[in-house]
């Protein structure tokens, strides 16, 4: 069984026991989530595809917290040419991973 998940602005293909990273969600390690108003396709396990109007209704997807992690440092480096003028700048990402436990029917 596949979803395909809308969380944030960002589409996701997830299906049982896949781990996906998502922008920091301010839940704690552990915790067990469940998506049910964000749900806009899902692929049974007869091939047979459901398409939301916008959402799918009558499914839940269960995920749990795995852990909170930063990406690797990004480099913003600005200049001026002829002006004197230099910024350097680093970025991490904070991100959630989750691991998908179950997709059903209720």
């Amino acid at each position: 069984m596949e979803a395909v998940i809308k969380i944030g602005n960002i589409q996701y293909l997830i299906f049982p026991n896949k781990f996906i990273y998502l922008n920091k969600l301010n839940y704690k390690i552990n915790k067990i989530i469940k998506f049910k108003n964000n749900i806009l396709l899902i692929k049974d396990k007869n091939n047979k595809i459901l398409i939301g109007n916008p959402i799918i209704k009558n499914f839940i997807i269960k995920a749990i917290v795995i852990n909170h992690i930063k990406t690797n440092k990004i480099i913003i480096f600005k200049k001026k040419k002829r002006k004197g003028y230099k910024k350097k700048i680093g970025h991490r990402q904070i991100l959630t991973k989750l691991k998908i436990i179950k997709i059903k029917h209720i």
